[in-house]
C-alpha cells in the first residue's frame, strides 16, 4: 500500500472517532480469537463498509510501510514477536479495563500533529515522547503500554487503513 500516514492529521474530534474505531478493531481481534463477535461493532463496521468506495482486490501480499520498516530497524526488539506468546487472547473484563485505561491515558496525553509539522518528513513512525504525534505514533505508544501491562506483543496487531478521503490511518 506504500506510505499511508501522510493524511493522518487527526483533530480532536477525528482523533476520538479513529480511537473508537481502533478500540473496536482491537476488541474484534481479541474477541474473534474465541469465535465470538460483538454484534454492535459488527453492525457498525458493516454500515461503514457499505458506504466505502469499491476496493481493488489483489492476490499479492501487502508490504509494510517504509516508515514501519525504518522503525523496526531502529528498534528490532519491538518488531520481533516471541513465537511462544499466544497469537490471540480472550477479551476478559480485566483486559477490557486495561484497553480502556491505556486508550484514555494516551488520548489525553498526546496532541495530534502530522509528521510533516512535527519532523519535517512525510511519514515517520516513532513514539510520541515529546507529547506530539500522529495516529501511528499514538498507536505505537498504546501498543507499548499494553505490552508493559502484560498483553502479549504477538497478539497486538496494527494495521494501516484508508479513510473515505483516501488518507492513511493506523489502527
Amino acid at each position: 500500500m506504500g506510505q499511508a500516514s501522510p493524511g493522518c492529521m487527526c483533530t480532536r474530534s477525528k482523533s476520538r472517532r479513529f480511537t473508537r474505531v481502533a478500540l473496536i478493531a482491537a476488541t474484534i481481534v481479541l474477541v474473534l480469537s474465541q469465535g465470538r463477535l460483538i454484534l454492535s461493532a459488527k453492525a457498525e463496521a458493516e454500515a461503514d463498509l457499505s458506504r466505502a468506495p469499491p476496493l481493488a482486490i489483489s492476490d499479492q501480499e501487502a508490504e509494510p510501510t517504509p516508515a514501519w520498516t525504518n522503525f523496526c530497524q531502529q528498534r528490532p526488539a519491538e518488531c520481533s514477536p516471541d513465537r511462544s506468546e499466544p497469537e490471540a487472547i480472550s477479551l476478559t473484563p480485566d483486559i477490557w479495563l486495561t484497553l480502556a485505561t491505556v486508550n484514555a491515558r494516551v488520548n489525553t496525553a498526546i496532541k495530534p500533529l502530522s509528521d510533516q509539522e512535527h519532523w519535517g518528513v512525510v511519514d515517520r513512525w516513532d513514539y510520541p515522547d515529546d507529547g506530539y504525534g500522529d495516529c501511528e505514533d499514538i498507536q505505537l505508544l498504546k501498543r507499548k503500554l499494553l505490552i508493559e501491562a502484560g498483553l502479549p506483543r504477538r497478539a497486538l496487531r496494527m494495521t494501516v487503513v484508508l479513510d473515505r478521503a483516501w488518507a492513511g490511518h493506523a489502527c
